[in-house]
Order: C-alpha cells, then sequence, then structure tokens
C-alpha cells in the first residue's frame, strides 16, 4: 500500500512540492483506508491513480 511504504511514497512524489503537514495527511490517510474509508479530497488522486495503473498498456 503506497500509504503504508514511506520510502515508496517519497520516490514516487520526488519533485513534487508536498503540502505542509504530509505526514500527518499521509497517516490520517493511511488510516481512513484501513478502515475502509475515503474522504472526498482523496477521491479524485486514488481514481486517477486506479485508472493509471489499469489502464497502462506495457511497451511491446
Amino acid at each position: 500500500m503506497l500509504f503504508s511504504k514511506r520510502e515508496l511514497f517519497s520516490k514516487l512524489a520526488q519533485g513534487l512540492e508536498l503540502p505542509e503537514g504530509i505526514e500527518q495527511i499521509i497517516s490520517l490517510t493511511k488510516e481512513n483506508l484501513e478502515k475502509g474509508k475515503v474522504n472526498y479530497e482523496d477521491c479524485a488522486p486514488l481514481i486517477k491513480l486506479k485508472a493509471t495503473i489499469c489502464l497502462e498498456k506495457p511497451n511491446t
């Protein structure tokens, strides 16, 4: 899970300007996902991530 592996999150976010309090945001998001909940501000990014992973075709 992306929010459980801080190193992975940092690697994927490399070069991005992250908001203040990113550690708290990651922690809250992780807790909510573990409870099966998604906050409204997380919906669009998670849908985009899922679409990118599911729709991406391998290079041939």
